[in-house]
């Protein structure tokens, strides 16, 4: 374009379509801001061109087309899924044209289809996940046409991943998951048919396993996950190794379980971890369980109705130094958090105590940084002490740290006040040297100096995860 002015006006000579398209296709795997803008105005000026008729032999190819709408997939402007299908929608409309007879060699194909496809999948504007599976499902009304309308553009895998991805990145809920595992089963049942290129891989089973994880407490969430883990391993012994179930596979299942917060969960989750740890002690290292894998386990021990959780938690930390796992702050944090939903005599709650003793000791000589949960965690679990100057003597020093570290938050504060709701005076002493407040129950930390709370990250309202 910056050549125009130097052409001969009568025998001008244009950049050959070689050189636009190497240009489109550089402007589209560069990735800059503005570039698919500059490459769709280089492929509006090919047509231009092409159109006017003094372009000799040259004319546009489908690669220009594809690499326009692929820079539009990878930009991250608003917008930009929607003039991808622009650019598909206008190469159809110049094929089908009878009146231009001139563009019947420009047939799109799966890649330009799957590139438009992928533009929607990536966007997080709203109905994209919509907008990808209506062109999903022209490809295959073309596919199954006759005559004029066919186009050989018959959905493949990567078709399919790519909207069972935009169903994952629609945050739907349910609907994300059940319309994710019906694209995830259609794939199984073109796989079983005979048509082997569709044999789905394990990413996407654990992708679909994990959307119907964050379903959070939906029970069948759980019987979903766990249904398409048995499926991976029926497959997997009737022959297909590629879907042989890892530590992945599994801590995604045991995650979904420990997510729905079911009373029976924490049996089904330490059957796995169990499994897993026997596997890997028969010489199998991909099922070998990580730092994830016993913190969701851990976590599904919170909510059961197993009366020696304590145990069964101080046990996991046990397994996890045995075989080499160094536990996290979240793993110690849902450790103490175990041991403080104890119930029975003190001598049951003095054993409960130790175990987030030696918990919340552990994780603060370790290089990992005690947060918000640890203390507000391990003032419950004070509350399982006697009534005795020990006990105040560990909660103040408890707080007093807290404080120093500046991890106060609200949530902290009602566990100091539950676990000393009956010495006042304490709770005056640890709370109210700075300000007088008539009814200690209803103090936050704002009425606390702000450096105790300079570093609690909110007042508890987001949730632990591993």
């Amino acid at each position: 374009d910056e050549m125009e002015g130097f052409l001969h006006p009568e025998y001008p000579l244009y950049p050959s379509d070689q050189s636009y398209t190497s240009t489109i296709l550089a402007l589209s795997r560069s990735r800059e801001p503005a570039g698919a803008k500059r490459a769709h105005q280089l492929l509006n000026r090919m047509l231009k061109l092409y159109d006017s008729g003094e372009w000799f032999k040259n004319r546009p190819s489908l690669l220009a087309f594809n690499s326009v709408i692929t820079a539009y997939a990878n930009s991250q402007e608003i917008g930009s899924a929607d003039r991808a299908e622009s650019v598909l929608n206008h190469l159809e409309k110049l094929y089908f044209d009878a009146d231009k007879p001139q563009y019947n060699y420009l047939k799109p194909d799966v890649i330009t289809y799957n590139a438009a496809v992928a533009a929607w999948s990536k966007s997080r504007e709203e109905a994209a996940v919509y907008r990808a599976e209506d062109i999903v499902r022209r490809m295959e009304a073309h596919h199954g046409s006759f005559g004029d309308n066919f186009l050989d553009v018959k959905p493949d895998l990567y078709t399919y991943n790519s909207l069972i991805f935009s169903w994952l990145r629609s945050n739907l809920g349910v609907e994300s998951a059940e319309k994710a595992e019906a694209i995830l089963k259609q794939l199984i049942e073109k796989y079983n048919n005979g048509e082997e290129e569709y044999l789905p891989s394990q990413k996407t089973f654990c992708s679909v396993i994990n959307a119907w994880g964050k379903c959070g407490s939906e029970r069948v969430s759980v019987k979903k996950a766990v249904d398409l883990l048995r499926l991976m391993e029926g497959m997997n012994e009737e022959g297909v190794k590629s879907l042989k179930p890892d530590v992945i596979t599994y801590t995604s299942v045991i995650d979904a379980i420990a997510r729905s917060r079911m009373p029976e969960g924490s049996e089904m989750s330490l059957d796995m971890l169990h499994k897993m740890e026997r596997m890997y002690a028969a010489g199998d290292d991909s099922m070998k369980p990580n730092v994830k894998s016993y913190s969701c386990v851990l976590q599904s021990l919170i909510h059961s109705n197993i009366p020696d959780r304590h145990i069964k938690a101080r046990e996991i930390l046990e397994g996890m130094e045995e075989i080499g796992v160094e536990p996290n702050a979240f793993t110690y944090n849902y450790v103490i958090n175990c041991s403080t939903r104890i119930q029975g005599d003190d001598k049951t709650k003095m054993e409960g105590f130790k175990v987030a003793l030696n918990a919340f000791t552990s994780l603060r000589k370790s290089s990992h940084e005690t947060d918000c949960f640890t203390y507000a965690f391990f003032l419950k679990a004070c509350a399982l002490l006697p009534e005795t100057s020990t006990k105040s003597q560990i909660v103040r020093n408890t707080f007093y740290e807290c404080r120093k570290e500046g991890k106060v938050n609200n949530e902290v504060i009602k566990r100091l006040i539950g676990c000393s709701q009956n010495n006042q005076d304490f709770l005056r002493e640890l709370l109210l040297s700075t300000r007088r407040i008539d009814n200690i129950r209803f103090i936050t930390v704002h009425d606390l100096p702000s450096e105790w709370s300079r570093n609690s990250r909110g007042n508890f309202k987001r949730k632990g995860r591993r």
